[in-house]
């Protein structure tokens, strides 16, 4: 059995699921539902600290589809410079959220909405749409990160709707510890839209996406706005320094 059919086959049985309600993503919890309004209901109690956090500082390694028809046209975005500096200031505060295990760097003209098990950020209003970040901690006990990993990056990989699927240093950091990187990969949606060959609209939503496997937890982080947005470069360089900024913590119940 390869790596796929084995997540698969350990994720329906640790969580009760049939093997076609995990197929996409494998492990991965249910994406918010993201239009204007941020209409996001994440799960359970909010239990979230917020504190000042560690930034990547190390690098050793850890010891341990939809196919219907699209064309694989890739991106048409600018390669990013800098962030509209007529919004965004450059500047973030750190958010640590130590009962699902995770830290990031939020640009200070986002603010927080929903925090839980889905926690999200909403950020100005640009091209008609609203900017967002959320991530989302599924956990998925018993099923190792790895594993998680290779089966989420292959079919990701074979996915005709995401370009720049790609590995990604994300680090488990401990203070006072030498940072462990934890498997993690990104992807961007194509330019079309799914199932077709026509070009997305400019007030289309348009995202990228950052999958870390860790903490017993598969954490999917999105970077969303209007295509039009993603277009004229005003939001790329900020959802890459973000992305940058992440980590992986200990969970403190």
């Amino acid at each position: 059995m390869n790596g796929a059919k084995l997540a698969i086959a350990l994720l329906a049985v640790s969580t009760g699921l049939t093997t076609a309600a995990i197929a996409e993503p494998i492990g991965v919890g249910p994406e918010p539902d993201i239009i204007a309004q941020f209409n996001i209901n994440p799960p359970g109690p909010s239990s979230v600290r917020v504190n000042t956090g560690v930034r990547n500082t190390g690098s050793s390694d850890e010891s341990d589809s939809d196919d219907s028809g699209a064309r694989q046209a890739g991106s048409s975005e600018s390669t990013p410079v800098a962030a509209n500096s007529a919004v965004f200031s450059g500047q973030s505060s750190p958010y640590l959220d130590d009962y699902n295990g995770f830290a990031l760097d939020v640009p200070t003209e986002f603010t927080l909405g929903n925090n839980g098990q889905t926690s999200d950020w909403q950020g100005p209003i640009l091209d008609g749409s609203g900017t967002l970040i959320y991530v989302n901690a599924a956990p998925i006990p018993g099923v190792p990160a790895q594993t998680l990993y290779d089966a989420n990056f292959q079919q990701y990989q074979q996915d005709r709707f995401y370009t720049e699927v790609e590995p990604v240093d994300i680090y488990f950091e401990v203070e006072g510890q030498q940072p462990v990187r934890v498997p993690a990969f990104r992807a961007k949606e194509v330019d079309n839209q799914r199932g077709s060959r026509d070009s997305k609209l400019p007030d289309d939503i348009h995202r990228w996406h950052l999958f870390v496997f860790g903490n017993d937890r598969t954490y999917t982080f999105g970077f969303t706005g209007a295509f039009q947005t993603f277009q004229d470069n005003d939001v790329q360089a900020l959802y890459e320094d973000v992305i940058s900024s992440v980590r992986l913590v200990p969970i403190v119940e």
